[in-house]
């Protein structure tokens, strides 16, 4: 598993939803199977929109697998142990978890910048509001 750790003050939730971003053409429902693993994407949603702060608002990290195949139990429980072990510091309910896997569907797509194949895995999205 590659695990990639970036941010952001916005977006994130369009991105989960519609696939958009930057030199992509394809939809989310063109290149993805969309499965929610833990939380609510409209409880996250507002959380983040309602922060009134100008900084970063909320941590993306992407859990990504090398299997073509992975039964989604075995997705909800890395989900779950990766939320157990993130937020291991933090009473329980005291931070706002969302996961969700990215079963592609397209399992190849051509590279923005050189045009060469790239294959897709499936993936898990979990977003952290700080």
């Amino acid at each position: 598993m590659l695990i990639r750790i970036s941010g952001g003050k916005a977006g994130i939730v369009e991105y989960l939803r519609t696939g958009r971003k930057q030199g992509r053409q394809e939809s989310r429902t063109t290149l993805d199977e969309r499965v929610t693993l833990l939380g609510d994407l409209d409880t996250l949603d507002r959380v983040i929109m309602g922060m009134t702060t100008k900084a970063e608002r909320y941590l993306h990290i992407t859990l990504s697998f090398r299997e073509e195949l992975i039964p989604k139990e075995v997705l909800r429980m890395v989900a779950q142990e990766f939320k157990d072990f993130s937020l291991s510091a933090y009473p329980q309910g005291d931070a706002l978890f969302y996961a969700e896997a990215h079963l592609p569907r397209l399992k190849a797509n051509s590279d923005i910048r050189t045009q060469k194949p790239v294959e897709r895995y499936p993936h898990i999205h979990v977003v952290i509001p700080k």
